[in-house]
């Protein structure tokens, strides 16, 4: 009989040991990745930010005493297609506490979309308890590919609009249903329709299908008073951001960059529309095809599990596949009053975070689908992970922030030497294509505003070298 090689103890209790830091610690790596990214990220952000508006950012400082004082008119006041309440009360509440400096919103900007990805975070695990498989994704979350967004001071109405649509999905469909709860959710669900045109769309379609949730479970109801308790859930819900729908509309015009609208009957919409999908997911490259991938990539779980489970999905999968059909409705909605730009136009960075949370919607809804059928969900996750991975190889760019730091110096230089009396403020970067930029320089003059106090501090010492003996 052939002598067998038997593993000694000591090496048997080396292996077990190794395989148990691996099992232990593995899971914690892309949270380490995740961290130590956005850390990254960060640090270049506080690095490079310069404290001077640009673009729209100038109207903040516009008209009447805004932002040092704040009004119901100023807050409603329609800004191209939007309405950004939040964004004005941010400005104001940080001009009481600064005199608002740029630099200071910036960093505070990022930090308000790091939250964003912390509650998509929380909201996977109501579905997926594998908190590392999100992890591995929302890496791509963390891209510049929306740099131009972590630049634009302006920009933080997108993140408020998506942060107040989180986290109005969150307690819309929670488990329990209680009072409270759609309390919150509708106040979140109000702050997002008046934080972005976009909160708009995305709070329309979550009435609609919290509707549809609630009558399924008002058919459902074992009870007449179940069912009352369902109606008037939904009556309360409805009330509450019907209403602010309908208040939103009232005055609402169309701006006058927009000729006409893209109506999704024309080819014009869907080569637009596909294209935003796929950008969502990294692809840079124009192609009707990669976007109708994506668009499978978002619906076909959805479809599948429905079909699978006949209607009879869990709350936490009615969040997931509202939340999913509401940013294809947005996404949607900006192919109909942008694709008569152009289709350069659905690459520009702001739209990529519109639609980046359906990465982490898709994958979650994979996972749930294929409940089960282990291979398959590895399956499916490490495709889905390799085609993100490869759609964002050239969007990983960290030195924009550097070249627009460029540009925003000399925007500073520029106007400090309005201030000093030696330009006349036709600055790149504050509406030089206007007759009289000179406006909102005298406004923040007026305001001292944050950027306005550096200026004259700095002046007032140049003054005081080129005087000295």
């Amino acid at each position: 009989m052939a002598n067998r090689k038997t593993e000694s103890p000591l090496g048997l209790l080396h292996r077990r040991s190794l395989g148990s830091v691996l099992r232990t610690w593995l899971p914690r790596l892309p949270l380490v990745i995740c961290v130590s990214l956005f850390l990254f990220h960060f640090s270049l952000i506080e690095k490079y930010a310069v404290n001077i508006p640009y673009q729209d950012e100038w109207g903040l400082i516009f008209g009447d005493n805004h932002p040092a004082s704040v009004d119901l008119w100023w807050l409603y006041a329609q800004v191209n297609d939007h309405r950004t309440a939040t964004t004005k009360l941010f400005v104001w509440l940080q001009f009481h506490l600064n005199h608002w400096n740029i630099r200071t919103q910036q960093v505070l900007d990022f930090l308000i979309y790091g939250t964003i990805l912390v509650l998509l975070v929380l909201f996977a695990r109501r579905l997926i308890p594998q908190t590392w498989i999100v992890l591995c994704f929302v890496v791509f979350l963390i891209s510049p590919i929306i740099g131009f967004d972590h630049i634009l001071v302006y920009a933080v109405a997108v993140h408020f609009w998506l942060l107040f649509f989180v986290i109005s999905a969150y307690f819309l469909f929670a488990e329990a249903q209680k009072w409270f709860a759609l309390v919150i959710a509708c106040v979140a669900s109000i702050l997002s329709i008046y934080s972005f045109g976009s909160g708009f769309i995305t709070s329309f379609v979550l009435l609609m299908m919290f509707s549809l949730f609630k009558c399924f479970c008002a058919v459902r109801a074992s009870s007449g008073k179940e069912r009352i308790h369902e109606v008037l859930q939904l009556s309360l819900v409805a009330a509450l951001i019907g209403g602010a729908l309908v208040t939103w509309i009232v005055g609402y015009h169309k701006p006058p960059y927009i000729s006409s609208f893209a109506l999704p009957y024309t080819m014009t919409f869907w080569s637009f529309f596909l294209n935003l999908v796929s950008f969502s997911f990294g692809i840079d490259k124009l192609s009707r095809t990669l976007g109708a991938i994506c668009v499978l990539i978002v619906v076909v779980p959805i479809c599948a599990e429905v079909w699978k489970r006949k209607g009879r999905l869990s709350n936490n999968q009615w969040a997931a596949y509202a939340m999913a059909v509401a940013i294809l409705g947005d996404l949607a909605a900006v192919a109909m009053g942008r694709a008569g730009f152009g289709i350069l136009w659905s690459k520009v960075e702001e739209y990529a975070e519109h639609g980046m949370p359906l990465i982490i919607l898709s994958v979650v809804n994979w996972v749930v689908f294929l409940k089960g059928r282990r291979k398959l969900q590895i399956a499916s996750t490490v495709t889905l992970w390799f085609f993100c991975f490869a759609a964002f190889s050239d969007n990983w760019d960290f030195d924009i922030y550097a070249r627009a730091s460029a540009q925003r110096m000399a925007n500073y230089r520029c106007v400090e030497a309005y201030y000093e009396q030696v330009s006349n403020g036709h600055c790149p970067g504050t509406f030089a294509d206007t007759p009289h930029p000179e406006i909102f320089l005298e406004q923040a003059r007026r305001l001292n505003v944050s950027f306005y106090q550096e200026m004259r501090q700095h002046i007032q010492l140049k003054r005081e070298k080129g005087s000295a003996p």
